[in-house]
């Protein structure tokens, strides 16, 4: 027999001549609730001896109400057993959609999953954990390369249990897409994550090389009237630059020189690009075709807005590649 109270569908089960438990009422307060926010289901039976609730609630008293805290949209199905059989009950708690936008929190500026030099495919893990006692999620905003970041870029959203810790291997792959480009951390609830990123080639015989990234807060970008530097290999034979750059949300102006070992200046320019832009090149195509001897430096005078400036160095034997953030000057 199936009945319908207050739109709340309840299922009976008997094989004995006992009748089945009877669920009284079932509800949520409230029944719409943003992405993490509380809701209590609350309940009462006769003739039940125990009681579950589904979706990660666990066992409950046969009369009582418990606090959820859903992330999604969520159906919570209690089921009450009892002598006589069990009954089913079901309530929806309803997550309203969090507007896209948001407080960057951190900024990965380097993620790949795409084939480089040499046999080389590079992927992109990302490490997050939870360092509070509540649940913390929010969504990891991938922006491709040359092009300004909007609403509409993809994005993959996680949730961390308290004190959890969980890694997406492929994160590009899980978002769906490949290419370069750079990940925002957006939380939308709870504690900012300890973010750690591990680009990665895969392809050599001997397992895996790679750089480790952390998420840095927009604060430690390079910001108007500040100056960073950045250093090129000394082996140019062994060793090959590349030089990229992430704007913040304001966009920012940039005076690059680059000098040889000696100091002398070998080429400067001054652009500007627009806000969340991402550009990677190798260091001859970023200074417009400059030939690279080995101890180069680069300056970068920040104009206006602000911007995290780096480069990497990779062997050209195994591929192995590092990673140079381009730090303020005193």
């Amino acid at each position: 027999m199936t009945q319908v109270y207050s739109g709340i569908v309840t299922g009976t089960v008997s094989g004995t001549s006992e009748p089945a438990p009877v669920i009284g009422f079932y509800s949520a307060n409230p029944a719409t609730v943003s992405a993490g926010g509380a809701a209590t289901l609350s309940w009462s039976s006769t003739g039940g001896t125990s009681a579950v609730i589904d979706q990660g609630v666990g066992a409950v008293p046969a009369t009582g109400s418990v606090d959820v805290r859903p992330v999604v949209t969520t159906t919570y199905t209690l089921t009450v057993t009892g002598p006589g059989g069990a009954t089913a009950s079901r309530v929806q708690v309803i997550v309203t959609p969090v507007p896209l936008p948001g407080e960057v929190a951190a900024t990965i500026v380097t993620v790949v999953s795409s084939p480089g030099l040499y046999g080389a495919y590079y992927r992109t893990a990302v490490q997050l954990s939870n360092p509070s006692g509540s649940l913390a999620f929010g969504r990891l905003v991938y922006h491709p390369k040359e092009r300004s970041g909007s609403v509409g870029d993809s994005f993959l959203r996680y949730t961390l249990q308290p004190r959890q810790t969980l890694q997406f291997p492929n994160v590009l792959g899980l978002i769906g897409t490949t290419g370069n480009g750079s990940l925002d951390v957006v939380p939308e609830g709870g504690a900012v994550p300890v973010i750690r990123a591990r680009v990665y080639d895969d392809a050599g015989p001997l397992g895996t090389t790679g750089v480790t990234e952390y998420g840095l807060p927009p604060s430690e970008a390079l910001a108007a009237g500040q100056t960073g530097l950045l250093l090129g290999p000394s082996d140019v034979q062994k060793f090959r630059l590349s030089v990229g750059l992430r704007t913040m949300e304001a966009g920012a102006t940039l005076a690059f020189t680059l000098r040889d070992s000696y100091g002398s200046i070998l080429k400067t320019f001054t652009v500007s690009y627009p806000a969340t832009y991402y550009i990677q090149r190798s260091a001859s195509d970023f200074f417009d075709g400059a030939v690279f001897a080995g101890d180069e430096s680069v300056t970068v005078d920040v104009i206006a807005g602000s911007a995290f400036v780096y480069a990497t160095v990779a062997d050209n034997v195994t591929n192995d590649p590092a990673l140079q953030i381009a730090r303020r000057l005193p």
